[in-house]
């Protein structure tokens, strides 16, 4: 073993296996759990935020992800048109 892991075995034994009182041990079990609470209160009160801030596509938009793909790309004009009157189509269906 190089010496800087059995320096570092040292520290870790002397900072951390000292021995405790029942009450500091609670105290210290007590304190870290108390810490993970606020953590995932701090991180569901995140998430929601982040989610409401986000918003669903709007389906207007359905003929701009159909422009979007290869198959538009290399179509002829006749195929294009078709594909974009059914992304329309698609559109009024979910609207109604």
């Amino acid at each position: 073993m190089s010496s800087s892991v059995v320096g570092l075995q040292r520290w870790v034994s002397t900072t951390f296996a000292a021995q405790l009182s029942d009450g500091e041990a609670t105290l210290r079990v007590a304190l870290s759990a108390g810490g993970l609470v606020v953590l995932g209160v701090v991180l569901l009160v995140a998430t929601l935020r982040w989610w409401r801030s986000t918003r669903p596509e709007a389906p207007v938009l359905g003929p701009l992800t159909v422009m979007d793909g290869r198959n538009f790309r290399s179509a002829d004009p006749e195929v294009r048109r078709r594909l974009l009157e059914s992304a329309r189509e698609h559109q009024s269906t979910d609207d109604s």
